[in-house]
């Protein structure tokens, strides 16, 4: 088991959703969760089939997990009446739920907020029907709270205990959203204080529970939210209820973290993030996105040769905590970690001042994930880029940049026409079948996430000649090696090889034809070295980088590579072509080749028993896809 016993998870879900409550509870299990708090109102009782599905979902949850039910009355109701029906409502939520509850939330005052309810007919009349309501609960041999969610419902508790009724409770439900200028350990234990001091005045011995808490700063604020849970967790209190679609989602960070190691991973990443920006006077070497896979590799590289590295990374695809810990446990406090997105530009801006280089690799990465949120795609690859590009203009002395851009930049290279050669597509021109595709080829943004990398790949390159920034952009073919947790949305090399290494399916979209040119993650470095060290003459350009034609596979070539690595061929099936999937796609390395003298040195056989032998080592992380719990496993496309 996970959590402690103080800790639950909060939720609601909208009657007659059974496959958002199925992955609920399936979370749960994977999370350790015994503790659960569950929402409903008479309006989702009376739906259609409101008791069907209330009967359905608490006997799912009873067996997994005791049961929390706050049972949400009038936020402001303003006749008796209306505490009648509250009265009604418990009764008949005990009557047909009560063998799978285990405690009661009632949650209902009195007239508006600034209405005192000690002089308003209704205070005293829901009083009375709250008086009822704890009899029904207690009848039932259940535990009941009563709800206290902020400081305006103080003057409701004094009346409660003024009638004795505090006395009659087993704890408090305090409700509270944590926010940004809130953080720092102040609010719970200010807030917990007060009720603390009321019940003490009416002679309760009440516990407190946190019956629904969450993070409301910015939606990218990851460390706020892990901050906020922690502290959340360390509040004076007997139980805390996080709300669940941020605690459960694995989507998430802090989903994720709990989900692999609990509060503690939790704990543990805060204290790494909280060090934050150090400046000791000497230049540092930032890599936005650093904890990805690329970034792990150089980051690594940089400090095996002695520079300052720090890290902005908001460690939103799986895999990169565990790369950020192998980071941390191997270089120690030389490796300085901002969690931060790229869409705060504050945070940019302070990770960014005293850089002597910068490697942009912070994206959004798979065209998957763009076709279900091309907003959000937009958001981190396109004013993200912009957000770095700004602070570097605003900066007085702007190092050189690097940014990782994509071949997805040329589209599906319209006009080109192909033929099979064996298991294989290959263009039917021949000097681009010998040399690939080289930077003369028109831009053709395509997919939603072609679109977002393009238009930050022509941002880079513009500000590099109106505003001098010393930029240079690399449109990457597929990259692969150590470190890399690719998934069936990206990285599809390493997708393959854990496939093949675990004895699990793939399944391939399209006909499995498609050619890449791959470059091991060495080579890639190396050509960034290259490129900074030549920073002053190739500023303002972008070059092709890839294994270029001598390091070519089609995904069913690579099949049967490690069919002879393994001894076993792998099971094989085959779904529909993707939007924007590329036929053919080799990048022509030879302008880059001229200006530096850079070459792959890594062959593919090697570079796959590289990564083979890395894997071999390295225990596979949760890594979340752009269609989440959809089945979709091992399904890929380069």
């Amino acid at each position: 088991m996970i959590f402690n016993e103080t800790y639950g998870i909060a939720g609601r879900f909208k009657p007659g959703d059974y496959a958002c409550a199925e992955e609920f509870v399936g979370y749960l299990e994977q999370l350790g969760v015994r503790r659960v708090r569950i929402t409903l109102a008479r309006a989702d009782l009376d739906s259609g089939h409101g008791r069907a599905w209330f009967e359905w979902l608490f006997a799912a949850l009873a067996g997994r997990a005791e049961v929390l039910a706050c049972l949400e009355g009038p936020v402001e109701a303003a006749m008796a009446s209306d505490a009648e029906r509250y009265v009604g409502f418990v009764e008949e939520v005990m009557n047909l739920f009560s063998p799978y509850i285990s405690a009661v939330e009632l949650s209902a005052s009195p007239g508006p907020a600034q209405r005192d309810p000690r002089l308003d007919p209704a205070g005293a009349a829901f009083s009375e029907a709250l008086a009822q309501a704890i009899s029904r609960v207690r009848d039932r041999g259940k535990r009941v709270l009563i709800a206290g969610a902020s400081p305006h419902h103080d003057g409701w508790l004094e009346l409660l205990g003024a009638r004795g009724l505090l006395r009659e409770v087993d704890a408090i439900g305090l409700r509270a959203v944590a926010s940004a200028a809130e953080l720092g350990g102040h609010f719970w234990p200010r807030r917990i204080d007060q009720v603390r001091a009321l019940l003490a005045r009416h002679g309760s011995r009440a516990e407190l529970w946190l019956t629904e808490t969450y993070y409301a700063g910015p939606e990218h604020d990851e460390r706020g939210r892990l901050l906020a849970f922690i502290e959340a967790l360390d509040a004076p209190v007997q139980r805390v209820y996080w709300a669940g679609a941020e605690a459960s989602d694995p989507a998430r960070l802090l989903g994720r973290l709990l989900r692999t190691g609990g509060p503690a991973a939790v704990r543990e990443l805060s204290h790494t993030a909280a060090q934050g920006v150090r400046r000791n006077g000497r230049g540092v070497s930032v890599i936005t996105g650093g904890a990805g896979f690329i970034g792990t590799n150089l980051a690594a590289r940089l400090l095996t040769e002695g520079k300052r590295v720090r890290i902005l990374d908001n460690l939103q695809r799986g895999g990169t905590e565990a790369n950020l810990k192998w980071l941390t446990g191997r270089f120690g406090e030389h490796v300085e970690f901002v969690l931060a997105d790229m869409r705060d530009t504050d945070a940019v801006s302070a990770a960014t001042m005293d850089a002597e280089a910068i490697y942009h690799f912070a994206a959004q990465v798979a065209v998957t994930t763009s076709l279900v949120d091309p907003l959000h795609d937009f958001d981190v690859n396109g004013r993200g880029t912009l957000n770095l590009l700004e602070a570097l203009r605003r900066h007085p002395a702007p190092p050189p940049l690097l940014f990782t851009s994509t071949n997805k930049v040329y589209g599906g290279l319209d006009g080109v026409r192909f033929a099979h050669d064996g298991c294989r597509y290959a263009p039917t021109d021949a000097a681009l079948a010998r040399h690939g595709v080289d930077e003369s080829r028109p831009l053709s943004f395509c997919s939603p996430y072609g679109c977002s990398k393009g238009a930050a790949d022509q941002y880079v390159l513009d500000y590099a000649r109106t505003f001098g920034l010393r930029a240079v952009v690399l449109r990457m073919s597929c990259i692969y090696g150590p470190h890399q947790f690719g998934n069936e949305d990206q990285g599809w090399v390493a997708h393959f090889v854990r496939r093949a290494s675990s004895g699990e399916p793939i399944t391939i979209y399209g006909d499995g034809h498609q050619v890449r040119d791959v470059l091991f993650v060495d080579d890639l470095l190396e050509a960034m070295r290259l490129a900074i060290a030549h920073i002053d003459t190739l500023k303002g350009q972008a070059f092709n980088i890839g294994g270029g034609p001598e390091n070519t596979l089609s995904l069913l070539q690579l099949v049967d590579r490690l069919t002879d690595m393994t001894g076993r061929a792998p099971v094989i099936s085959f779904e529909d072509w993707r939007a924007s999937d590329q036929r053919w796609y080799v990048s022509d390395i030879r302008r880059f080749t001229d200006a530096t003298g850079w070459q792959p040195h890594m062959s593919v056989n090697d570079g796959l028993a590289r990564l083979w032998r890395w894997m071999a080592s390295e225990p596979a992380p949760a890594v979340a896809s752009a269609r989440r719990l959809s089945g979709a496993e091992g399904r890929v496309a380069p």
